[in-house]
């Protein structure tokens, strides 16, 4: 279970602007991995959406109150469908405490994460091709791994970058997963994530 401090940051709204990132709230590696250790475990089998963030063009984003997730948009307002639309990278998921964590005071949407989660993203607890109910929708996990990329280390340094693709916490998928939706349906912040079955 995360604390209110955690929620009450996922849930503030974006205040406009673009996501460059400030070396200044970047974490060095102990306090990251200190930080980590002091983390709750999450829970598994089912948990909760607390953000919602749409990625716009050039480093835009938004912070809607609600989304609807399309098997053929993805998350609409997002601009995966103006990208490469590769169906295995349709929605990203991440872990809520994770991402508060490597912040370090920043904006939750500057990770461009669709949906921000209290949930185990395991691959034990969430192997590939697993079936979610989120919200409304059905998604199921995709094969492709979430790896941070060259933004991600800008934003939140090279620390973070370190931990989250760290072979030791691999499994644990720190840096989040990718969804494909399966049956469209809205997500808003408050709703429940839960395993349903395997494909």
């Amino acid at each position: 279970m995360i604390d209110d401090a955690v929620t009450h940051w996922a849930r503030s709204p974006w205040p406009g602007g673009r996501v460059l990132g400030d070396p200044g709230a970047h974490l060095d590696s102990e306090l990251l991995v200190d930080g980590l250790a002091a983390l709750a475990p999450p829970p598994s089998g089912s948990g909760l959406v607390h953000a919602l963030v749409c990625r716009q063009a050039d480093e835009q984003r938004t912070t809607p109150g609600q989304v609807r997730l399309c098997p053929d948009q993805g998350v609409i307002g997002d601009r995966w469908i103006h990208g490469s639309a590769d169906p295995q990278m349709q929605v990203a998921l991440m872990r809520v405490d994770v991402a508060h964590l490597v912040a370090g005071g920043q904006h939750p949407a500057f990770f461009g994460d669709n949906i921000l989660v209290d949930m185990d993203l395991s691959v034990d607890q969430m192997p590939p091709g697993i079936q979610l109910r989120v919200g409304t929708a059905s998604c199921v996990v995709a094969e492709a791994p979430h790896n941070p990329c060259n933004q991600f280390a800008s934003r939140f340094g090279m620390a973070a970058f370190r931990l989250v693709a760290d072979k030791r916490w691999q499994a644990d998928r720190l840096r989040g997963v990718y969804l494909q939706v399966v049956s469209p349906g809205v997500v808003a912040p408050g709703d429940r994530i839960e395993v349903l079955k395997r494909r």
